[in-house]
This record gives C-alpha cells, structure tokens and sequence, in this order.
C-alpha cells in the first residue's frame, strides 16, 4: 500500500472507527441489559474491544493533528494518550453520571448516550479543527 492510502486509513478510518466504538460502547454503559443481551455471551470481551478501538482511534485522531505535526514524538504520545483517556474517561464519566439522573427507562437513556456521544465527538472535532486551523507548520513556515 502507499504511504497516502496509510495515511489516510491512520487520520480518516481509523478515527472514524474509533467514534462508533465508542458510540456503541455508550450502550454498555448507559443500558447495560440491552448491551448484553445484544452480544451475550462475549459482551465482556466487545466491550473491551470497543474500549479499546475508541482509544486507538481518538488516539489517532490527536496524534495526527496539523498542531501536532512540529512536536518531537515523545511529546505526541505523551498529549496523544493523555487526550485520548481524558476523552474516554470523560465521556463514561458522564454517561455514569447523567444515567443516575435520567428516567429508568432503557430506551431513552440509551439514546441519550448515543446522541451525546455524537455531540461530544463532533465538539471535540470542531475543537481540533479550530486549533489546528491557528497552527502554522513547518513547511508552510518555510514557504513564507
């Protein structure tokens, strides 16, 4: 394969992937009776593995961002991994949280993880586009 297609399987697929794992990892936590019975009798280990593929792909959506690009690379895995747990953590801590406070009903607090799911991802996005569209790289800075 060519370096571009890598390239964009590491900055586009792969962050992509990770969204829906995480997306489907909400269910897991926000109506863990539908997500068992769902994947059931391996539901430990999809959930583990949506977990995990979530970390991998907001790790790969940090870590190949334009602001990160002039950073030495022990710096872009030290940011990379500590966006990437504060994002994951962040966002079941506030599943867990709002799950005790939202109707006991499995539907709506299932859809509720969903829908703020997708908002969480598409600020985080809509952030690192921000930052990224102030940063300035090394090439663009030698062409001035």
């Amino acid at each position: 394969m060519s370096a571009c297609c890598n390239s964009n399987i590491v900055r586009s697929y792969i962050p992509l992937a990770g969204g829906a794992s995480a997306l489907a990892f909400s269910t897991n936590v926000m109506a863990p009776s539908v997500f068992k019975s769902v994947f059931s009798p391996n539901d430990l280990a999809v959930a583990n593995g949506l977990w995990l593929n979530a970390h991998v792909g907001v790790g790969a959506r940090l870590y190949t961002s334009k602001h990160m690009k002039n950073m030495c690379t022990s710096k872009r895995v030290v940011y990379t991994a500590f966006g990437t747990v504060m994002f994951n953590f962040g966002s079941v801590l506030f599943w867990a949280t709002s799950k005790k406070l939202l109707p006991k009903c499995k539907t709506f607090t299932m859809l509720f993880g969903l829908a703020s799911g997708v908002a969480l991802l598409a600020i985080g996005e809509m952030y690192l586009r921000e930052i990224d569209s102030k940063t300035q790289t090394a090439e663009e800075t030698s062409e001035e």
